[in-house]
């Protein structure tokens, strides 16, 4: 049941760019979490083994492919990189999501609209910034000299 009411809220118009599907994603994990706050910390806050409970299992697995699939589309195939974008984008929206749930962006839907923006906006960033999560941008590789000797 989780699976379907979360599948459903990205797919109220058919998105094929793939960075605006992730941040679709984002946007509809956190009104997922306002939405279904019951379903939402069984999926991602109650230490629930979803082993023993494969409906929760599916669930959360549906989750995740709403963020790993138009993330693997992005880095055209390669695995590792999309799973790291997908670990940062997902970390991005639960932020938004809890923060939501605490009252940082006060009460009520557009509360929850205002976290759902953040969210997405926030994926877009990262998006756009991916090249230093998955390349060697703003990384120092042992050996490398940290001073400009000029």
């Amino acid at each position: 049941m989780a699976c379907w009411r979360f599948s459903r809220y990205p797919r109220r118009r058919r998105i094929r760019n793939p960075a605006q599907r992730l941040a679709a994603a984002a946007r509809a994990y956190v009104r997922f979490a306002s939405d279904q706050r019951p379903l939402f910390q069984a999926l991602a806050g109650s230490g629930l083994d979803k082993s023993r409970h494969p409906e929760v299992e599916r669930a959360a697995q549906a989750v995740g492919m709403a963020f790993l699939s138009p993330a693997a589309r992005l880095v055209n195939g390669d695995e590792r990189a999309a799973a790291r974008l997908t670990s940062v984008i997902v970390a991005t929206a639960h932020g938004h999501a809890m923060l939501m749930l605490d009252g940082t962006f006060g009460s009520g839907h557009h509360a929850a609209e205002a976290a759902a923006e953040q969210a997405a906006a926030a994926t877009l960033a990262l998006i756009a910034g991916q090249e230093s999560l998955t390349g060697r941008a703003g990384q120092v590789a042992a050996g490398d000299s940290v001073i400009d000797p000029s």
